[in-house]
């Protein structure tokens, strides 16, 4: 669980503690209000008043109108649904809360239908018809029969699904991904993302819009040939979703004396267009266009909480994988084992190159080699690397991955940051070796 708010009342933290240890202690197995005389193991739990639904006849009804109340309005917010879902024990009960949400909802309604047939690859393929018919398959139901669908499926525009399977990695379209139906074909589902980084849709593409309220997590401003060309940040609005911002160099300096790395603001009157970036650090679709009658205005922090830093760590043996399905940069984090000097090597045999190397080494003591390359190489302040106490933990934001004799290598990028010893939760075990 997360908090829905930030800078709670001394008294809704005490409320918040409390209800913590309870559900603490429920899971502990210590929580006991009244025992039973013949069974010492066995104990009654007794929910606070607070938390308790009036049911009536129709507990169903009861549930749906506490955490739905709004359901049956047709103008209804799709990032509705991203806040709220009810949670049960039994498939059984989520398929009756299901069907009952769905004759809620308005519209008309389709039914899908799955594939009804058996592969006949087993040694009693000849016999498959006869020992799986077709009326045996379409009742086989997810309850009882474990990994498989239901064999029909009823959907209405609007209905808030579940992806069950891995689709596209990159895109966000992933088991547990949660999404909404946007239109119904014959044999075609479209539905629009609405969690996590990947809400693509609430921000589109070749589109104006008059205000964004969010974090600058992350800043840079990328070099060509040692001058200045744009300035980039990245944006993480309050529900966790994150959005790259370009000024192009006629506007650089104005914004980047205005946006300030981890500072809040509302960003107002901006344009959006297509995100070809090659040096893309936030997955989406889009990216903000900064221009001179873009308003950047300073705010407090906004609510829920959002984190100071944006990365998107990834474990070292999966470097190779994602870079090949995802065309985003990559951001790793290890203790730093070797530095090697700055240097200058031939480049294609053309060109001299600033270089700098490192070695990481993560909490498992699996290496990776990174490598800085011209102003990145030149611009590292290895004076403070040495200033600092041991173990050095580094954070390498937007690196691009290559490979070397079968072991991933990071290149610098011009969009490349680099961070020590941050306080934040991934450090915390490195803290420890």
């Amino acid at each position: 669980m997360r908090l829905s708010s930030n800078g709670l009342s001394n008294d809704q933290k005490k409320e918040l503690a409390i209800f913590a240890n309870w559900i603490l202690a429920i899971g502990d197995g210590t929580q006991r209000d009244a025992l039973f005389p013949d069974d010492y193991d066995a104990s009654m739990i007794k929910i606070p008043q607070d938390l308790l639904l009036e049911v009536g006849s129709n507990p169903i009804l009861a549930i749906v109108s506490a955490v739905y109340p709004s359901i049956r309005d047709i103008n209804i917010d799709p990032c509705y649904f991203r806040e709220r879902a009810i949670v049960t024990p039994r498939n059984a009960t989520v398929s009756k809360i299901n069907n009952f949400i769905l004759n809620m909802l308005p519209g008309m309604k389709r039914i899908y239908l799955s594939t009804d047939t058996i592969c006949k690859t087993s040694s009693d393929g000849d016999n498959a018809d006869i020992l799986y018919p077709v009326e045996f398959i379409n009742q086989l139901e997810f309850n009882g029969f474990n990994g498989v669908p239901s064999h029909t499926i009823s959907l209405r525009i609007g209905t808030p699904i579940m992806l069950l399977c891995n689709l596209n990695l990159s895109a966000g379209l992933c088991n547990g991904t949660r999404l909404i139906v946007t239109q119904l074909a014959e044999r075609v589902i479209e539905a629009q993302i609405i969690i996590g980084s990947f809400i693509g849709n609430r921000i589109k593409k070749y589109n104006f819009y008059p205000s964004l309220r969010a974090r600058a997590c992350r800043v840079w401003i990328a070099k060509f040939n040692g001058q200045p060309s744009s300035f980039n940040c990245v944006f993480v609005e309050n529900q966790g979703g994150a959005i790259q911002a370009l000024a192009k160099t006629r506007d650089l300096p104005t914004f980047a004396a205005t946006i300030i790395e981890g500072n809040h603001y509302e960003i107002k009157g901006f344009y959006t267009y297509e995100n070809r970036a090659v040096n893309t650090v936030a997955a989406h679709d889009a990216v903000i266009d900064l221009k001179s009658n873009t308003k950047i205005i300073g705010i407090e922090a906004i609510t829920p909480y959002v984190p100071r830093y944006y990365f998107n760590f990834i474990d070292y043996t999966h470097i190779l994988t994602k870079s090949k399905v995802s065309r985003t940069l990559t951001d790793v984090l290890g203790r730093l084992k070797a530095l090697q000097p700055l240097e200058q090597v031939m480049v294609r045999g053309q060109t001299l190159e600033n270089k700098r190397e490192f070695m990481l080494e993560n909490i498992r003591g699996k290496e990776l080699r990174i490598t800085l390359w011209g102003d990145s190489a030149r611009d590292f302040d290895e004076l403070a690397l040495h200033n600092l106490p041991s173990p050095v933990i580094i954070a390498f934001a937007g690196f691009r991955v290559t490979e070397f004799k079968g072991k991933p290598n990071l290149n610098s990028t011009t969009a490349s940051l680099w961070y020590f010893n941050l306080d934040i939760l991934e450090c915390v075990a490195y803290k420890h070796l």
